[in-house]
């Protein structure tokens, strides 16, 4: 393991040492603004440590943070490339747009 790795795992060993503010009944525990940005710079660091950048500063993998005490469950797929696997594209887009306009219905209702 090259050192940079190294430190981003004392960093997540670090984050899930730390004494967690439970709320009562069945919540999850208080995420704060903070919390949430330092979790996903945490991820960044871990992808970035292990796969580098690509000459754009791509790296081969991409995420989407969803704190669900203030947004809804990520209900879509990953959609494959379409010239890699035509039918898996085809499948997802349809689920996707599926869940789209589920959503797009609920809310004409509200």
């Amino acid at each position: 393991m090259n050192k940079e790795f190294e430190k981003t795992i004392e960093k997540v060993v670090e984050l899930v040492r730390r004494p967690k503010d439970k709320l009562k009944g069945d919540d999850w525990s208080r995420v704060t603004q903070e919390d949430e940005d330092e979790l996903r710079e945490l991820f960044r660091s871990i992808i970035e440590a292990r796969f580098g950048q690509d000459y754009k500063g791509s790296t081969p993998f991409e995420f989407t943070l969803v704190n669900r005490n203030k947004q809804e469950h990520m209900g879509f797929l990953a959609v494959p490339y379409a010239h890699k696997n035509f039918e898996g594209f085809k499948r997802c887009t349809e689920f996707n747009l599926s869940v789209a306009f589920g959503r797009w219905d609920t809310l004409k209702r509200l």
